[in-house]
């Protein structure tokens, strides 16, 4: 899925980059979905370190496309339930937390 994004840093054909990606991701989003199953963590019932890398691919593919989990109300959970985490929760609203450029200036998105 990373690899969907890739692209764009390197593609000077915004149009069929974009065309590339939706047709490319949604399979993939998919494959989660099915793998998260009922779920709460991709583990099972605990949280482990490969959430948190989980949840900032789908975090840096929202940045791309924000409705990008719509069809996946199983990821939006994931999504929502990482985010709920009093820890996270509390560092996502202080002053600490950045959410600024993903990628350099001259990637066609994620830059400034």
């Amino acid at each position: 899925m990373l690899k969907d994004l890739a692209n764009f840093s390197t593609k000077t054909d915004l149009d069929q980059a974009v065309k590339d990606y939706k047709t490319n991701v949604q399979p993939r989003l998919k494959l989660f979905e099915d793998f998260l199953g009922d779920f709460p963590f991709l583990a099972g019932d605990k949280l482990t370190f490969v959430d948190f890398i989980f949840y900032e691919l789908l975090d840096i593919h929202k940045v791309f496309q924000e409705d990008i989990l719509a069809s996946f109300p199983k990821l939006e959970a994931f999504v929502k339930r990482f985010e709920a985490i009093p820890e996270i929760h509390d560092f996502m609203k202080s002053e600490k937390f950045f959410k600024g450029p993903l990628n350099n200036k001259m990637a066609l998105i994620g830059g400034k």
